[in-house]
Formats: C-alpha cells, structure tokens, sequence
C-alpha cells in the first residue's frame, strides 16, 4: 500500500527530529495535537526536576 504523508523536519545539535503527518491533517488538528505532545515532554520535564530536587531534612524535636 502506499500512503502520502507530510514530514516536518528540525535539525538541531547533529541530531534530525521528524514528526510525521497525514496528508489530509487539518492545520486546527495539528495545532491540537501539537499542544498535547508538547505538555506531555512539559509534564515529564517537571516531575525530573521534582525527583532531582533534594528533600529537606524534617526538623526534629528539640529535646529539652
């Protein structure tokens, strides 16, 4: 079977990145979709950070 699609492709640090489109997307779906991979990489960028960040140490009772 052969099937048409669009290819974007960025090249950045001598690293090719690719998202592969059908060839009949509308534009107001690709934005849609788009937006949901992008908060997908955000979501997973903030929990590396919140499991990098070092845990305070919980204060312990002064003993008098």
């Amino acid at each position: 079977m052969l099937k048409l699609a669009n290819v974007f492709e960025v090249v950045r640090a001598d690293r090719v990145y690719t998202l592969t489109l059908p060839s009949n997307a509308p534009l107001g779906e690709l934005h849609d979709v788009i937006f949901q991979m992008r908060s997908f990489v955000v979501d997973k960028i903030n929990e590396s950070i919140a499991a990098e960040k070092p845990k305070e140490p919980k204060e312990q009772p002064k003993v008098e």
